[in-house]
């Protein structure tokens, strides 16, 4: 551990309001970002964020002398707390369980591009909570079928589904963008 990161957390756990600040400047960017990437909001993503840094200033307990360590465990507090946010929409539930779903694209046809990943993230974002939610943490949150499942409180051949047909959806939106 460098010593700059152990003065930082030191003064975390002090309470020092310089400290306090120079730990939020170093970790909002990804907490937000894990946060947005399943919330598809900038307003609650920010709101998760907040809350998930000050759960740390609040309890001090919760700090890690290892800064990989410690984007990890901050990462995942605001992936859960934006799951917790996204389960309570009375849309999730019913974007999981709609039946109707768009014809996939013909994929014998080759992509003249491939989208990037900026690309990718704003056409999850257009998809309904439901696809958007589970095709967010499987992607970017790295997490399995059984424990998006497990989280969401799902069966987890629904979400392999569900994540077979936002994939789809995806797939469509992209093909669409890149004939325009």
């Amino acid at each position: 551990m460098d010593n700059e990161y152990k003065n930082l957390v030191d003064g975390v756990r002090r309470c020092e309001q310089q400290a306090q600040m120079a730990f939020y400047d170093r970790f909002f960017r990804p907490v937000y970002q894990s946060a947005a990437a399943v919330v598809g909001n900038r307003d609650e993503a920010e709101e998760i964020m907040q809350d998930t840094l000050l759960k740390i200033f609040v309890r001090p307990e919760l700090l890690n002398d290892d800064p990989q360590a410690m984007e990890r465990i901050l990462r995942r507090i605001a992936t859960n707390a934006a799951i917790d946010t996204v389960r309570k929409q009375k849309n999730f539930y019913t974007s999981i369980n709609e039946e109707q779903v768009s014809e996939p694209a013909d994929e014998d046809e080759p992509a003249d591009e491939q989208p990037d990943i900026d690309e990718i993230r704003t056409g999850i974002g257009r998809l309904p909570v439901g696809y958007r939610s589970i095709l967010s943490l499987r992607l970017f949150g790295d997490m399995n079928f059984a424990d998006i499942a497990a989280r969401l409180q799902l069966n987890p051949s629904t979400v392999r589904v569900q994540y077979t047909r936002g994939l789809s959806r995806l797939r469509n939106l992209l093909n669409q963008t890149q004939r325009i």
